[in-house]
């Protein structure tokens, strides 16, 4: 299992993040990669206002599903 993520930009109280994913599905030992981009936006306390993230769905998927 891997989960890297880096800082791909920022700007104001938005950060923008690039994780690569590997894994393998526990029911169907299908190993998987993956690359999600991951938006985080915060208020000026810090606290997270807004997370958005586009990840490759139908990869995951068909890791994780025994068809």
């Amino acid at each position: 299992l891997e989960f890297s993520p880096k800082i791909v930009g920022e700007e104001g109280n938005t950060v923008i993040t690039s994780v690569f994913i590997k894994g393998k599905g526990v029911a169907t030992g299908k190993e998987f990669e993956n690359t999600a981009e991951m938006r985080w936006s915060f208020n000026d306390a810090g606290m997270v206002t807004s997370y958005k993230v586009n990840v490759d769905t139908a990869a995951l998927e068909s890791a994780l599903s025994s068809k």
